[in-house]
Formats: structure tokens, C-alpha cells, sequence
């Protein structure tokens, strides 16, 4: 025996579909926006890192053209007082030579005239070049002549050395050769000749009078 169900027409089943297919949202269409306004936040944080990343970068290199420019100017600094310096030397250099000309040492002199022509013609040098240009001449003359740099180091000191020791030695000599030969009576100085000593011993004039040894 069959059952009878009630026939439902067309019209209501297109009705039905309808209705819920409007009633009920979409995925897509509900997720949409929130998804274009998290790819705008992303493309924002992105654009800001990049900038934040660009002054740090722009802060970065005016820092380090300030320290080279200090670097760069403490060291034409340095190079004008290295300058002045091996103008003193060679000047020392010249006083020694002229003491040893005197003392008929003249082979040794030259040398020594040679050496402060040297070191001279380095202190011009030095004057008329920048400190890029000596760096680069430096490294290339050391590694090309280690040992007449070392040599010439050396042979300076020694002879600055023995300039400021005879120096010294000569004005002590002097000094000692003032005070000699120079007595204080009262408010007066009385020059010393060597064969002629003021005696100790109270005078005629002291108010003392000599033994005869007559009563």
C-alpha cells in the first residue's frame, strides 16, 4: 500500500531556495574587507620600516663623515707638529756639526751636515703634502727599505742625544765659570785673580795690633 505525500509545486521550491540563499551571508563576500584592510596595515608597517631604515642608514653615514673629518683634521694636526719637530732636529743637527767642525772633527761633521739636509728636506716634505699622500709614500719607502728606515731612526736619536748632552755639559761649565773668582765683601763683589786670596785672618785694620815681642 503506497503512501501519498502532498505535491509540492515548483514556485514554492524556487521561492525557498531563494530565500535561504539570501538569508544566509557568503564567506567571500564576508571576509573581504577585513582581509584588504590587513593588506593595507601590512603595506603601512612596511613603508614605515623602510623609512625608519633609510635614516638610520643616512644617520649612520653623517656620523661616520664626521669622525673621519675629525680624524682627517687630528692628523694634518699631528703632521704639521712631526713637521716642526724635524725642523728642530735638523736645526740640533746643524749646532752639533758646528761643534765638531771646532773640535777638527770634521768627517763626522759632514755626516752630520748631511743628515740635518736630510731630515730637513723631510720636514719640507712633509709641509707640502697631504696626510693620504705621506701615508701611501711611507708604507711604499718602509717595505721597500726597512732597514735605512730603522738605521735612520736610529743615527737621529743618537745624535739629538749627544746634542742635548753637550749642550747641557756647556752651559754647566759656564755657569760654574761666573761664580768663580767672585768674593762678597760687605755690599761689594771683588773679582778673584788665581794668585791672589783674600787671608782670613783679621788685618791691621781690624783694630787688632801684631806681638813684637818687646815689653
Amino acid at each position: 500500500m503506497h503512501e501519498s505525500y502532498p505535491e509540492r509545486k515548483m514556485d514554492d521550491l524556487t521561492d525557498s531556495d531563494e530565500l535561504r540563499a539570501t538569508s544566509e551571508p557568503s564567506g567571500y563576500g564576508a571576509s573581504e574587507p577585513g582581509r584588504r584592510a590587513g593588506e593595507q596595515s601590512a603595506g603601512q608597517a612596511q613603508q614605515q620600516a623602510g623609512q625608519a631604515v633609510g635614516k638610520a642608514q643616512e644617520q649612520a653615514g653623517q656620523a661616520v663623515s664626521k669622525v673621519q673629518q675629525q680624524a682627517a683634521e687630528r692628523a694634518a694636526g699631528q703632521k704639521d707638529r712631526l713637521a716642526e719637530g724635524l725642523e728642530s732636529a735638523a736645526d740640533a743637527l746643524t749646532q752639533v756639526s758646528r761643534q765638531l767642525h771646532d773640535s777638527q772633527q770634521d768627517t763626522i761633521a759632514n755626516v752630520t751636515d748631511m743628515a740635518a739636509d736630510r731630515v730637513r728636506q723631510l720636514s719640507d716634505y712633509l709641509r707640502r703634502h697631504e696626510v693620504e699622500d705621506l701615508m701611501d709614500d711611507v708604507e711604499d719607502f718602509a717595505r721597500r727599505q726597512p732597514a735605512l728606515v730603522l738605521g735612520g731612526a736610529f743615527a737621529l736619536g743618537v745624535l739629538t742625544a749627544r746634542f742635548l748632552k753637550s749642550s747641557g755639559s756647556s752651559s754647566g761649565r759656564t755657569s760654574r765659570g761666573g761664580m768663580r773668582g767672585r768674593t762678597r765683601y760687605g755690599d761689594a763683589m771683588v773679582e778673584e785673580s788665581p794668585s791672589y786670596r783674600p787671608s782670613s785672618e783679621p788685618g791691621y785694620g781690624a783694630g787688632q795690633t801684631r806681638s813684637t815681642g818687646v815689653d
